[in-house]
């Protein structure tokens, strides 16, 4: 939970914004990747859109988040349908799903 997180293939923040969406981003007014709200924000427009365009398949959705669109669709084309980023995620879901559903169970 760095704010400020750098990878070595240009993600920043917490939600590792790509700097190839830096641009696109930007026009839609998220313009400092470091930035909490900015970045968390961003994130989840992409989700969002991803989700849109691709009918709420979440694997892919993730799968596309992670290594980009194209990424994405060769490995489709290879024959991947999930990966350990997805499947990781995905789990990390159901676990915390379960911890709100017992927050408000109590």
């Amino acid at each position: 939970f760095d704010r400020t997180a750098r990878s070595s293939t240009g993600d920043s923040g917490y939600m590792q914004i790509n700097d190839i969406n830096a641009d696109s981003l930007a026009k839609q007014g998220f313009t400092d990747l470091f930035d909490l709200e900015q970045n968390v924000g961003a994130g989840v427009y992409m989700l969002k859109y991803l989700f849109d365009k691709y009918g709420g398949d979440t694997t892919f959705v993730l799968m596309a988040y992670n290594a980009g669109e194209r990424g994405a669709a060769e490995q489709r084309e290879a024959g991947i349908y999930e990966t350990d980023y997805s499947v990781e995620i995905l789990e990390r879901a159901k676990d915390f799903s379960s911890y709100i559903d017992n927050a408000l169970n109590n």
